[in-house]
């Protein structure tokens, strides 16, 4: 298990994607290293070792849910029955349009939704109706913003080929693609750009010693929640993970210490004006359920063969 210092949870959030999206997926270490105030090597080296010991994965390519026409939604559930959790958890990743799901310890589960309904709670409920006794305690939309680049079909092979990892040779891409490397640096550009794909970091938990937890913040006044947003980082300084783009609802993910340290954060947390509640909850394991996304995607690539010479554009 590999124990995460104050940086190394700095560096896990710059190359992060929930609430204020890393667009660039191909940020460079140089980059990184200057915002953080330390050298280059430091930034090479931590991620390394961040990668080797199995904390991370890797940083995988993630897509702009409206890209392909869909808005996304957060889910806090509680199952009342906790012998039917792992059933829960099995119900959601199996769900059309579930991308992310977090297992809490005790009875909370998040699961981030992506959906083109026009009543989107009501349709889940249906679908986790066989599990009995569940609440869904809040929910919230993740705003995004409208994607301003005109797609190819080289732009969608491109993100199938570096979904697993951002940060790829792109002469193994070019090769593959049957293109030039500077041919997949000006699309991956110019999906950078029109903000299509952004990175993200998959944890393994397991992996990372002390406590990882989330804290579901709520302020229903829209400007006390901007202030206390504005603050997080300076009274909690190992975020790795703050999403405060929804309304009234901020989701933040702390590394800590010990279970005393958590609570420390909780009572900070519940000090801010402005905050009226904090659900608190220990991340026990995180998946990312990939095969209906992708499926979309190798969609959009054969739904257009007769463009398919775009591969080859110099």
């Amino acid at each position: 298990m590999q124990s995460l210092d104050d940086l190394d949870v700095r560096i896990f959030r710059e190359f992060n994607g929930p609430g204020s999206p890393q667009w660039n997926v191909r940020e460079s270490f140089s980059t990184v290293a200057r915002r953080l105030g330390v050298d280059e090597e430091t930034v090479r080296l931590r991620v390394q070792r961040l990668r080797e010991r199995g904390a991370i994965s890797s940083w995988r390519i993630a897509v702009n849910p409206r890209l392909l026409g869909y808005e996304e939604m957060g889910l806090d559930i509680e199952v009342g029955n906790e012998s039917k959790k792992p059933e829960m958890l099995a119900l959601l990743r199996s769900l059309p349009g579930i991308t992310q799901v977090a297992d809490f310890r005790g009875p909370g589960v998040l699961g981030i939704f992506w959906h083109n309904r026009p009543n989107p709670v009501s349709w889940l409920r249906k679908k986790l109706d066989p599990i009995g006794v569940w609440t869904l305690r809040a929910s919230w939309t993740s705003p995004f913003p409208e994607p301003s680049v005109k797609m190819r079909v080289i732009d969608w092979r491109i993100i199938v080929s570096m979904r697993e990892d951002a940060r790829v040779d792109l002469r193994r891409v070019a090769s593959e693609l049957q293109t030039t490397a500077r041919t997949v640096q000006r699309r991956l550009s110019a999906l950078t750009e029109g903000k299509a794909i952004f990175i993200v970091a998959t944890p393994k938990f397991h992996r990372i010693a002390g406590i990882v937890c989330n804290f579901l913040v709520y302020c229903s006044d829209m400007g006390r929640k901007r202030a206390a947003d504005a603050t997080v980082r300076q009274v909690l300084p190992r975020v790795g993970i703050l999403d405060t783009d929804p309304e009234q609802y901020s989701m933040i993910g702390v590394s800590c210490e010990n279970l005393a340290r958590a609570e420390e954060s909780l009572a900070q947390l519940r000090s801010l004006y402005g905050v009226d509640t904090v659900r608190f909850a220990m991340v026990r394991e995180f998946f990312t359920v990939d095969d209906w996304v992708d499926g979309l995607l190798r969609k959009r690539v054969r739904s257009v063969p007769h463009l398919a010479k775009q591969a080859r554009i110099r």
